[in-house]
């Protein structure tokens, strides 16, 4: 679990391959699910709902009350084990939950570990084709099948999604 005092730090840095920041003032936003594909199906990843970046790519606190982000909880969960729109959720209660930045507003902080090979690709709205992405520095890029692997437009990053099993695998290094 990240404390409060690391996302302080985090907050002093742009997005990276193991960092996503997400605007929640207004909603729960649908991009979550694709950075949450491509988290797992790479490296883990840390998103943290509540936090938008600026226009110097700078991350900023929207400012959210401790009840929107307990609500954005709730439905993150509710949505993460929903099949229909996450394939595997990966998480138990130390990966999602809320923190108080201290008169800033609260976060919502998404820890997305990197799945077991056995369980890639993770993919996100019922189906693995079209729904599958992996990381590229500070975003998501979709992933194809291709020849039993699942590849991305800079090669393999998985292995594969049935019974044929590929070859490629994940470096496993990911900050503390």
């Amino acid at each position: 679990m990240i404390d409060k005092e690391e996302i302080r730090s985090l907050l002093n840095c742009t997005e990276s391959t193991v960092v996503e920041y997400k605007t929640a003032k207004g909603g729960f936003p649908d991009s979550l699910w694709s950075t949450f594909s491509a988290f797992a199906n790479t490296d883990g990843g840390i998103i943290i709902l509540g936090v938008k970046e600026d226009r110097n790519k700078r991350p900023v606190v929207d400012g959210l009350t401790e009840l929107d982000a307990i609500g954005l909880k709730k439905k993150f969960w509710d949505m993460a084990h929903n099949t229909q729109k996450l394939s595997d959720p990966l998480l138990d209660d130390k990966n999602a939950y809320v923190l108080d930045l201290d008169g800033e507003g609260w976060v919502l902080v998404c820890d997305v570990p990197r799945a077991a090979y056995d369980r890639r690709p993770v993919f996100i709205n019922g189906r693995p084709y079209g729904n599958t992405y992996k990381r590229r520095h500070e975003g998501a890029a979709q992933a194809v099948p291709s020849g039993g692997r699942w590849r991305d437009e800079a090669g393999v990053f998985s292995g594969s999604y049935g019974s044929e099993r590929g070859s490629g695998e994940c470096a496993d290094s990911r900050p503390a």
